[in-house]
């Protein structure tokens, strides 16, 4: 039976390396509402398990320009289509990957050392990859490797167990040090990535050569794979345009989480004592964000009001920035629910959900480490989520 085609995207990065983006460009497009969601009744005693996570900043990526394209693909991205792709002028190298967010409910050392021991419901969210040959891993069903970003949260080798999102117990049979995986925890063996649920984000990442021109690349693969397919953003300052989910972890740390009904979700109330803070900023008023956040985006504020743009910010439309959900019901968590993206200007009966913002107030958010969700596949005008700085 032929499998069911859907829409995914297919990203192109101009750069002469892979850089430590992730591939995945995310809108969120439900503002919150600014309040501090109320603490669990009991706090899980478990989550001390938790490792903390180290507090430096991720990496600046090399100089790029993305070119995003939406194309409709078979549950595996076609060989022959991603060899077209490399024929074209212009294109260095290409990658396919499939990967995706997953759960871990439990793990423990080889000796039975329990690493990660979470309440019932309780869970982290993890990055996961399918392998593919380039890695050289050989997995078998049931088996996975730990990626060196892996362990940077977690103290795991070979032979320790996960249980992952289908919460079947599975066996570490090596450590994968390759640098393409920055953005991975765990690669899982193809015939596991059904159940595992690492679906959806199948694309293709084109590294062209430094002199090639990214919209004749753009047009290229328009040809070649037809015209409604494509959607061009272009990033050309050097920042990822979001952070990957090991980079957002070792930065504003890791949480345990179970799910509510519809998208929202309970973290650890130990993780948001430590890091939620409610304050005020100038323009906007009180916010409740992460406390690594509040500095920037109070620079950003005060870089509003002394070039004289404040006035395009409506504190009234401001539509919260600490918000612990998912992207919608079946996807991700947001970034929101780490507290490190803001929404302003909220406007809901406007295309991208608020009106786009001057170049003037774009840049200033840049300035301060914040990517605008403009920059998105499917833009988000009204969002703004700290990133770093190039």
């Amino acid at each position: 039976m032929t499998r069911q085609r859907r829409l995914l995207p297919l990203l192109l990065a101009v750069a002469t390396t892979l850089g430590a983006c992730s591939l995945l460009p995310g809108d969120d497009d439900v503002v919150a509402d600014g309040t501090v969601s109320p603490a669990p009744e009991a706090e899980p005693t478990a989550e001390t398990t938790v490792p903390p996570s180290p507090q430096a900043s991720p990496s600046p990526t090399a100089p790029a320009t993305y070119v995003f394209l939406r194309v409709q693909f078979e549950d595996v991205i076609d060989d022959a289509e991603l060899a077209a792709l490399a024929e074209l002028p212009g294109v260095a190298d290409v990658l396919s990957r499939r990967e995706d967010d997953g759960a871990l409910w439990a793990s423990r050392r080889a000796d039975g050392t329990p690493v990660d021991d979470l309440p019932a419901e309780f869970k982290i969210s993890v990055a996961l990859e399918v392998e593919r040959p380039a890695l050289g891993l050989d997995l078998a069903a049931g088996e996975v490797a730990i990626t060196t970003a892996g362990q940077q949260f977690r103290d795991l080798d070979v032979g320790s167990t996960v249980v992952l999102t289908d919460q079947v117990e599975r066996t570490v049979v090596a450590v994968a040090d390759d640098p393409a995986l920055d953005d991975i925890e765990f690669v899982v063996a193809e015939e596991d990535a059904a159940a595992l649920d690492v679906r959806g984000r199948q694309r293709g990442l084109l590294t062209l050569a430094p002199d090639a021109d990214a919209e004749a690349v753009a047009a290229a693969a328009a040809d070649l794979l037809g015209e409604d397919a494509i959607t061009t953003v272009r990033v050309p300052d050097g920042r990822p345009i979001v952070l990957s989910l090991p980079a957002t972890k070792a930065r504003f740390g890791e949480f345990a989480f179970k799910d509510l009904p519809g998208r929202d979700i309970q973290a650890g109330v130990s993780w948001i004592r430590e890091n939620i803070v409610d304050t005020t900023v100038p323009v906007l008023g009180r916010v409740v964000c992460h406390k690594g956040i509040i500095e920037p985006l109070t620079d950003v504020m005060e870089d509003l009001q002394a070039s004289g743009l404040a006035s395009e910010i409506d504190p009234d439309l401001y539509g919260g920035c600490w918000a612990p959900r998912r992207i919608n019901k079946n996807a991700n968590l947001s970034r929101h629910a780490w507290g490190i993206a803001v929404d302003v200007n909220v406007d809901f009966d406007a295309p991208g959900l608020g009106p786009i913002p001057s170049q003037g107030v774009i840049d200033a958010f840049a300035r301060h480490g914040f990517r605008w969700g403009g920059d998105y596949p499917i833009p988000d005008n009204h969002h703004f989520e700290w990133v770093g700085t190039g």
